[in-house]
């Protein structure tokens, strides 16, 4: 369609400056138009980075997956361990009682 409008136009013109300016902007817009086709991704290039990008979200996934499930484990550790600290402080007051009241007899 603008090659259509370019001829057009130059028909229409009656200098040959019109003519040469005309002539200048269609090459300036071919240029541009091969820039545009060099400079953007083919459709391959695309589908190409969109895979690797969704395999790097999949291998992020399992991480933190696995992450997370090392960490519920250390939680339940820790609760436990929490548990183990609970019970060895009363059995060490229950013994300093027994002791104070065996001191005391």
């Amino acid at each position: 369609m603008p090659l259509a409008f370019a001829i057009g136009a130059l028909a229409a013109c009656s200098s040959s400056t019109e003519l040469e300016e005309i002539q200048s902007q269609l090459r300036d817009l071919q240029v541009q138009s091969l820039r545009l086709q060099q400079d953007t991704p083919s459709r391959d290039e695309l589908d190409s980075t969109r895979d690797l990008i969704l395999e790097e979200i999949a291998t992020v996934a399992a991480s933190q997956a696995a992450v997370l499930a090392e960490l519920e484990a250390a939680r339940l550790e820790v609760e436990a361990l929490d548990g183990r600290l609970e019970e060895s402080n009363f059995r060490l007051a229950e013994l300093s009682r027994q002791l104070a009241s065996a001191n005391r007899e």
